[in-house]
Formats: structure tokens, sequence, C-alpha cells
């Protein structure tokens, strides 16, 4: 079994942690200046988080098919947790051609 039961708790977790990252007082301005659009597509469970900097304020969205990412990275849930655990390095894992898929 995953860490994440089901694409809403994914959502949820995901959702709340770029939402802080966009609030924090060092983070959410560096966000702002690279005015990047950046959506992460998740699968097992399946969901994609669009993250918005080109505006005033970073705008999160959530399976959004409309918005034309300028990044996009896909990987499973899985991989995305420990990704923000600092428990696995996704720069090592493209250098050495593997997939994070």
């Amino acid at each position: 079994m995953g860490y994440f039961k089901s694409s809403e708790q994914l959502q949820e977790v995901l959702g709340n942690f770029f939402q802080k990252l966009a609030q924090h007082p060092e983070i959410g301005p560096k966000l702002l200046a690279a005015k990047v659009i950046v959506k992460f597509s998740y699968r097992e469970p399946d969901l994609t988080i669009t993250i918005n900097c080109s505006g005033p304020q970073a705008q999160i969205t959530f399976n959004d098919a409309e918005t034309k990412p300028e990044v996009e990275m896909g990987m499973k849930a899985d991989t995305a947790h420990k990704f923000w655990f600092g428990k696995v390095n996704l720069v090592a894992i493209i250098a050495r051609n593997q997939t994070c898929l």
C-alpha cells in the first residue's frame, strides 16, 4: 500500500504543501520571480497539480487541462512523497537515465 490512499488525500496533502510554499516569506517571492508554470503529474493515485507563478500571486489548480505548463514532471505519488522528504534524488535518477514514472 502506498502513502496516499486516494487522489483526494494526495490533493489535500500536496495541495496544502504547495500552498504553504507559495505563502512562505522567502520561498513565495522566489517562485513568483521565476514567472513559470509547473505541472506535477502524479499516478497511483492519479492527480495533476499545476502551480502558475506567471501572475501577481501563485495559483494552484488540480487536474487543470487548460493551463499549458512550461515545465512538467511526472512520477508516482510515492516517489513524490520520498522526494519532498529528501529520500530520493531526482537529478541523479535523470542523470542515470532512469525513469521516475
